[in-house]
């Protein structure tokens, strides 16, 4: 294992917390992919760096995400499952990954989850943002609708930030 990658997955795997100044300096290089879904939760602020309250805190989000899901299902003739299931379809349709169904499944339920939570209508792009989460997230929705729809409710300028605030090099704030 090179060791950019030993040193992030000790960074990661702190008892107490997780060195977030070390984590960005590392990450800058790279996120080795065994590490990227665990590396993007507490850079997207999903988890706290503080460990102490980490497992209660996922029991916590996974719970609150069933919940959502249920209340979220909508008729799949309705329009809005429709024109979501279309943009899945032809989201990244040359990819293995996003041809399976599984995925495709994912994907809308997420969507109509997210949308139903928010009250908040279907914007076409909307798959485009969530799918990278989805993939890095294979194994967990809860994990995708907190780290991919967190994206949704930032300003477009601090898509472009870095974690201390500051404008990514050609990018300007407001």
């Amino acid at each position: 294992m090179p060791p950019l990658e030993v040193e992030m997955a000790e960074v990661l795997e702190s008892e107490c917390s997780v060195e977030m100044d070390k984590l960005l300096s590392l990450c800058r290089h790279g996120i080795p992919d065994r590490l990227r879904a665990e590396a993007w939760k507490y850079l997207l602020g999903v988890m706290r760096p503080e460990k102490s309250q980490e497992l209660s805190l996922g029991k916590q989000m996974e719970q609150r995400y069933q919940q959502l899901e249920q209340a979220g299902q909508a008729d799949p003739q309705s329009e809005l499952s429709r024109e979501i299931k279309a943009e899945v379809w032809s989201y990244r349709s040359a990819e293995p990954f996003f041809r399976e169904p599984r995925t495709h499944q994912r994907l809308e339920r997420l969507l109509r989850t997210y949308l139903h939570r928010h009250s908040t209508e279907y914007v076409p792009g909307m798959v485009h943002l969530l799918g990278p989460f989805v993939q890095v997230y294979r194994e967990s929705d809860t994990d995708a609708y907190y780290g991919g729809l967190l994206i949704f409710h930032l300003p477009a300028h601090r898509l472009f930030a870095t974690a201390h605030g500051h404008a990514a090099k050609g990018v300007s704030g407001p």
